[in-house]
């Protein structure tokens, strides 16, 4: 059984998130020992933004519609994840 409430895009049963409803932005990089990384920003609707082809999106509040995470590909680990907070 999947419950949402509105404008939440995750399941409050397990904690999933619905992540083809957002719009992304990526960011690779190589560490300097060589591991690389993803840096993924999240937003409810990035048709918002008209500059989201060559600028970071970045907002102030807003809750689950904007969150971001890093990923190290080299280890397989999600870190550095944040959810807005709520005006």
């Amino acid at each position: 059984m999947t419950k949402k409430y509105p404008n939440h895009r995750f399941n409050i049963l397990d904690f999933t998130i619905e992540l083809h409803e957002y719009g992304r932005q990526y960011m690779a990089v190589t560490s300097d020992k060589g591991q690389k990384m993803v840096y993924v920003n999240c937003v409810c609707d990035p048709t918002e933004f008209d500059y989201r082809e060559t600028e970071l999106i970045q907002v102030d509040d807003g809750g689950n519609c904007y969150f971001n995470f890093k990923v190290n590909l080299t280890t397989k680990r999600l870190f550095d994840f944040m959810e807005n907070g709520v005006a």
